[in-house]
């Protein structure tokens, strides 16, 4: 009865919307992503909807009512790698900053959601002999690109999408404007390796 009392004075004071109080979480994420899509680019909207998708069997659920177990229980049964998962806790994330802003619950339980990483980690390994014997004499453009590729470790787009004035043959470096680059710490002077000079200029 006293803790009943306590939440009947609080929802009063707060004015507290009936019907948001059951809303679920899809509800919620319609909400959110009305107002978050108009400042994502395209690429991350497409991830954060893939993501959604694995979250379905939380979607009918009254939001206010998940614990941390329910999140928990989904994003470990979801199929995807670390990425998809840490995307989906993003989500649950924001649909709490929402929730919380909107009195609809005063707890986030997605911070406690412990994501194990499941990535297997990328061997590096220096260039083989045969790629590295291989002079590409050949004036082929798609010969060129692949060695330059190769030898920087460019994004196919930060190649195909630059500028001949971004390329300095003097100091043998080639820079990767912001416009092009994937985000804003990719853009970068990277130096050139002898073997791909002439390509570069080609």
């Amino acid at each position: 009865q006293k803790e009943a009392n306590k939440f009947l004075a609080d929802y009063n004071a707060k004015g507290i919307n009936p019907e948001a109080l059951d809303m679920t979480l899809d509800a919620i994420w319609q909400k959110v992503k009305e107002r978050k899509f108009r400042s994502v680019k395209d690429s991350r909207q497409a991830s954060y909807k893939s993501a959604y998708a694995y979250l379905a069997d939380l979607h009918g659920e009254v939001f206010r009512s998940l614990r941390t177990m329910d999140i928990q229980d989904c994003i470990d049964d979801c199929p995807k790698g670390t990425g998809v998962k840490r995307t989906m806790k993003t989500i649950l994330n924001m649909c709490y900053e929402f929730a919380m802003e909107n009195d609809i619950c005063e707890k986030n339980y997605a911070q406690f959601v412990k994501i194990e990483n499941t990535e297997s980690k990328i061997e590096r390994i220096i260039l083989s002999e045969r790629v590295s014997r291989c002079e590409f004499a050949t004036k082929e453009p798609f010969c060129d690109i692949t060695l330059i590729l190769v030898y920087t470790g460019l994004r196919v787009g930060e190649l195909l999408k630059n500028n001949a004035m971004n390329f300095n043959a003097d100091e043998m470096t080639l820079t990767i404007p912001k416009e092009i680059a994937k985000n804003k710490t990719s853009a970068r002077t990277i130096p050139i390796h002898e073997q791909i000079k002439e390509p570069l200029k080609r």
